[in-house]
């Protein structure tokens, strides 16, 4: 059982408007169970970028079902009310790497848009990954964001 596991967030095609730091902040103070990593401001002359806005750390204790609950209120209450017919596909995009160099990803906002359905479907593959997915797999990747400088810890 991995003790803990990464997943990548990326606030993707956002309506203009939404305020991407205080989704940010939002993530990071919402509920136990889960640090917040994002990315750290680059050395001056170097300029850096990353598929993802906030990396989560996951600890084996954490509600899967409350971090879910709290991605689809980040999304309820910051990007949902700036849509229009127009842009409609904003949202938060998830993403979680497999060992096997698969992922799983969820779109909320554009392919998950029923709360319960994208909370149930989460919670279900998420506990599934922490409970089989190879523990040492992510012990590495959790070390590479907490340790390497690129990820600076949030809460």
């Amino acid at each position: 059982m991995a003790d803990k596991i990464s997943i990548g967030l990326g606030l993707a095609n956002l309506p203009e408007g939404v305020d991407i730091e205080q989704i940010k902040r939002f993530i990071a103070s919402g509920g136990d169970g889960h640090d917040t990593y994002a990315l750290a401001p680059a050395p001056p002359g170097t300029m850096r970028a990353a598929a993802f806005d906030l990396m989560l750390i996951l600890g084996a204790a954490g509600s899967v079902a409350s971090i879910a609950a709290l991605l689809w209120m980040a999304y309820a209450k910051f990007i949902g009310p700036e849509k229009s017919q127009y842009q409609d596909d904003g949202g938060i995009y998830i993403v979680i790497l497999r060992p096997d160099g698969t992922v799983i990803d969820f779109w909320i906002g554009n392919t998950h848009r029923d709360r319960e359905v994208f909370i149930k479907e989460f919670t279900k593959k998420v506990s599934a990954i922490q409970k089989e997915d190879d523990p040492e797999f992510w012990a590495t990747i959790v070390a590479e964001v907490e340790k390497s400088g690129i990820w600076e810890h949030q809460r």
